[in-house]
């Protein structure tokens, strides 16, 4: 007899509160935070993401065990007690010696303004806002890893049908070109898919991330010997050559670079966990047999499929501006040139959070002044060293060190079981660390918050975080289910 719908998202947590209010704030943050300005979208997720913080407090529900989970709560920390930093007043004979406050000091007196207590960052005060930024991406990461295995893959599902989505509204904003009338947002890129973000780049990223999950779910799924498991795994296939098309509708230069670095991963994913099945619904003789050749066949039709509908459909528009244009632009180049400039005059400490647009526009030469600003360098690496000189220099890289770390352990773990979730994630995380290199994707909260949920799936699992009375439901429905 088959279960209940009902009854199966009880049985797996889904309707727990927690895990509604993961699902519902990561879902709204792919559908409001694409734009990394100021909006009112971006104030309702840190709002969302305060309310979620406070509901996990008071549920004692808050931090993840085990030492991975620990040292990404320590990062966690440390990445929003930076910015606040910056905004502690010092008395003038300290901040005044600071490298690069020369500009500042001379504004004063030029004004006749007695020189004030001042933070270390030249913006005073917006330090705090840097660290609200951060609330919902902190929300999303301790909603993940304090989530049971079912639980995530549940927030994977929702990550996947909205990536999906996505690619159709692209699809459909690309077909339109100069005429795109259905932007989400007013300030937004002039060609390609948007998807709901302001910027193109933007939906690549999250695209590319889509590839790594969905081959995940295809893996997870293509040895189920029940048809929903076999249609899922085909699903998530075919997921993938939307994806490859739908990074091709945004002609995202960086996108064409990193879809095959995703393809590999993909298929290293099969390779590391071909054998993996499911326990309650491990296929015998001939379904097992199938789900030997399902998969990899699954996945070479899915990447034909979209290598050919993208090369069809948008293959010309992205070849010509990687022909015209390069793989990256000459104005790009020109921004990590000052970038880099500025870095040496307020480096150790940093110009301070949200300081860039300021500081480029200080440096930015008159031949390359047009009528629109710079608004960020489009290398967050560099952007990160400008602000924050030093010390953000050493939190990436103690990032980059828990990454590698964790990454290990859901690929070859041994103190931990291998996990397919952390190890597709991993490859979805590289993705977004390549392509700051040549943009910001962590700029804005969609971004942010996606990041922050394959963070979350990179620390193991809990074996038990459900609480006895929960265990107790759960014992009632499986007898419920079981009787006649």
């Amino acid at each position: 007899m088959h279960t209940p719908i009902l009854v199966r998202l009880r049985h797996s947590g889904a309707l727990e509160a927690s895990a509604i209010v993961a699902a519902v704030l990561l879902a709204a943050a792919i559908l409001l935070g694409g734009s990394s300005r100021p909006s009112f979208g971006n104030m309702a997720l840190q709002l969302m993401g305060l309310a979620t913080l406070l509901f996990a407090f008071v549920r004692r529900d808050l931090v993840p065990g085990g030492r991975i989970g620990l040292a990404a709560v320590v990062l966690l920390i440390l990445a929003a007690a930076l910015p606040l930093l910056y905004t502690i007043p010092l008395p003038p004979s300290i901040w005044t010696a600071f490298p690069g406050r020369e500009e500042a000091v001379r504004t004063y007196q030029a004004a006749s303004i007695a020189l004030p207590w001042h933070g270390a960052g030249l913006r005073a005060g917006m330090g705090i806002a840097a660290a609200l930024y951060l609330l919902a991406p902190a929300a999303v990461l301790l909603a993940t890893a304090r989530a049971t295995e079912t639980q995530r893959w549940n927030l994977v599902y929702i990550l996947l049908a909205l990536a999906a989505f996505s690619i159709f509204l692209g699809l459909a904003q690309a077909s339109l070109g100069n005429r795109n009338t259905i932007k989400v947002y007013g300030t937004s890129s002039i060609n390609g898919a948007l998807g709901f973000f302001a910027n193109r780049n933007h939906l690549a990223t999250l695209l590319l991330c889509a590839i790594p999950m969905a081959a995940a779910c295809s893996i997870r799924w293509s040895r189920g010997r029940e048809p929903i498991e076999r249609m899922t795994a085909i699903a998530s296939a075919v997921l993938i050559a939307l994806a490859i098309l739908g990074i091709a509708a945004t002609t995202a230069r960086a996108g064409l670079v990193l879809v095959l670095p995703m393809i590999f991963g993909a298929i290293a994913l099969f390779v590391r966990f071909r054998k993996l099945t499911l326990p309650d619904s491990a296929p015998r003789g001939k379904g097992r047999a199938a789900g030997r050749w399902m998969l990899p066949v699954g996945l070479g039709l899915a990447l034909i499929l979209g290598l050919a509908l993208a090369l069809h459909s948008f293959g010309a528009a992205l070849s010509g501006r990687v022909q015209s244009q390069g793989l990256v632009d000459a104005g790009r180049l020109g921004f990590y040139q000052v970038t880099s400039e500025a870095i040496g005059q307020y480096f150790p400490l940093g110009s301070g959070p949200t300081t860039f647009t300021q500081v480029y526009a200080m440096r930015e030469p008159v031949e390359q002044v047009a009528s629109t600003f710079v608004n960020h360098a489009h290398n967050d690496y560099l952007e990160i060293t400008l602000e924050y000189g030093v010390i953000g220099v050493m939190l990436v890289g103690l990032f980059l060190a828990w990454f590698l770390w964790a990454a290990a352990t859901a690929w070859f773990g041994r103190a931990e079981p291998p996990s397919l979730l952390g190890a597709a994630a991993s490859v979805a995380i590289l993705a977004v660390l390549l392509h700051s290199l040549g943009d910001y994707p962590l700029r804005t909260t969609t971004m942010a918050c996606v990041f922050a949920l394959l963070c979350g799936l990179l620390v193991p699992a809990p074996h038990r975080v459900r609480r006895t009375s929960d265990a107790a439901s759960q014992q009632r429905m499986r007898r419920r289910v079981a009787a006649p």
